[in-house]
């Protein structure tokens, strides 16, 4: 009984640290990729290597343009588009569901979801 109090408590400790977990740069999609300012105007086109290797630290993220803010290799902050970088954290996106159409009484009618998973298992 011991052990399994310890070893649900251990996980329980491990799964609140991960969650707690900084959000960071993993990877990068491209080989260049231009950095930008807080409004998301073009500043330069860099290579990929100009900047730290991954698991770089996110200082700032910007939700409404989809930016991130990092330090380059030399100390100076710089934002960047969150689609050329691999995250830590994936980004959850909402997916309205579609009822599947039906031809004919005759047809027999499959459960499906068109591609958007089983959360929409009620639109059918």
């Amino acid at each position: 009984m011991m052990k399994k109090l310890t070893v649900a408590a251990a996980l329980f400790v491990a799964l609140g640290t991960a969650a707690e977990e900084p959000l960071a740069i993993t990877d990068f999609s491209v080989e260049n990729i231009e950095t930008l300012d807080a409004q998301g105007k073009v500043l330069a086109t860099v290579p990929v290597s100009s900047l730290p290797d991954t698991d770089i630290p996110v200082i700032e993220k910007n939700e409404e343009l989809d930016l991130i803010k990092i330090k380059n290799k030399q100390g100076e902050e710089v934002w960047l588009d969150a689609y050329f970088v691999k995250l830590n954290k994936g980004k959850v996106v909402d997916l309205p569901c579609y009822k599947m159409s039906e031809t004919d009484g005759k047809d027999s009618r499959e459960t499906g979801t068109m591609g958007f998973g089983g959360t929409c298992e009620d639109a059918n």
